[in-house]
């Protein structure tokens, strides 16, 4: 195969692969929004997972002076 047609067929095969994330990121964010079951704040998603790591290190901490 000529080297500048392989070259024009990566970029279209690219170019179709990069169409078809963008639809489909836009349908994973219309999906997201329309879910009225996910409505946590960053703050609160940071908070629970502090939580945890905060229980783990007390464990680990407990278990070591044992």
């Amino acid at each position: 195969m000529d080297e500048v047609l392989a070259v024009r067929l990566e970029r279209m095969r690219a170019a179709s692969e990069d169409e078809a994330h963008t639809e489909w990121m836009r349908q994973q964010l219309a999906e997201s929004l329309a879910d009225p079951s996910s409505n946590l704040s960053h703050e609160q998603v940071m908070a629970d997972v502090q939580a945890v790591i905060d229980a783990k290190r007390k464990q680990h901490a407990d278990k070591a002076a044992s």
